[in-house]
């Protein structure tokens, strides 16, 4: 899965499969450490006994790891893309998404724009997030504020 965000431009399309199968690989593991754990003779005192559900453990972990660092690189896409395109996620983009990932990109839009609204002067976040050119910025006084 990581691989995958690795070697692509913008975000692959979701891999279901690979991700069912690393959440039942995570599964299997779990049951087999207590599998092992259920055995008659398991010996919680013996310190060889101790290692096999410890790395069951630990190499769940890590898968659990990955598969929060591929939802979490591809959830910050979504974010980084709403940014740049000024709220507009582009169709060939959208495909890309999961159903769920889409929901969360519609949502996030969807806040992001009551905040907008909610701002004086209904301010666009978005636009203009590039600095000034000029080193100077003129400032016109509404009302003055004593002196």
């Amino acid at each position: 899965l990581l691989q995958e965000l690795k070697n692509s431009t913008w975000l692959p399309p979701f891999n279901h499969a690979m991700f069912r199968r690393v959440l039942s690989e995570i599964d299997e593991m779990c049951g087999q450490a207590i599998d092992v754990m259920r055995l008659d003779s398991f010996d919680q005192q013996d310190r060889d006994w101790q290692v096999t559900p410890l790395v069951y453990n630990y190499a769940m972990l890590h898968l659990r790891a990955c598969v929060f660092g591929y939802l979490t690189f591809r959830a910050s896409k979504v974010v980084e893309l709403r940014w740049s395109a000024a709220g507009v996620l582009p169709e060939a983009n959208r495909r890309l998404l999961s159903d769920a990932e889409g929901a969360f990109a519609d949502a996030y839009d969807a806040i992001l724009a009551e905040y907008m609204e909610g701002l004086p002067g209904a301010l666009d976040l978005t636009a203009g997030a590039s600095p000034p050119k000029d080193l100077f910025v003129e400032v016109r006084v509404r009302e003055g504020a004593g002196a």
